[in-house]
């Protein structure tokens, strides 16, 4: 219970920076966490947790899809405060998970997309135009196109 949303950011991110697998049990206690103080997460921190699980799943790593999703959802509210590197990491964390992201979450991040376009990096273009094309492509194949 006394995990803080920077805690738990930084726990995760600390673990795939390393690439050190976490003990499931820790891995279930920063989910479960997460998920009940979801509301508290601020941009970086979302953004973060999300790229620290998506660095993580090659380590073989069991995704916590509820708290992807839970995460995923609550971005649509702090999208109007994401920096570059927070869309870019986190449309880089949804692609490389093969999640789903919310047709809502996506439209908002574009939008904050295009309020940024002038400020935007090469780098952080090209990631954030990889990840929407690879969710794109996904999209797709869901619906059988």
């Amino acid at each position: 219970d006394d995990f803080a949303p920077q805690t738990i950011a930084n726990t995760l991110w600390s673990m795939a920076r390393l690439r050190i697998p976490p003990n499931p049990d820790l891995l279930l206690a920063l989910s479960t966490r997460a998920i009940f103080i979801a509301h508290e997460f601020q941009p970086q921190m979302l953004a973060s947790s999300l790229w620290a699980l998506a660095t993580m799943v090659p380590l073989g790593v069991p995704l916590p899809r509820e708290m992807v999703q839970v995460l995923l959802l609550h971005s649509e509210h702090l999208a109007p405060q994401f920096e570059q590197q927070d869309i870019s990491n986190m449309c880089w964390a949804v692609a490389t998970m093969k999640q789903k992201m919310p047709l809502q979450v996506l439209e908002a991040l574009m939008l904050r997309t295009i309020t940024l376009a002038d400020s935007l990096s090469p780098q952080g273009l090209a990631n954030i135009m990889w990840s929407l094309a690879t969710l794109r492509a996904r999209a797709h194949t869901h619906r059988g196109v």
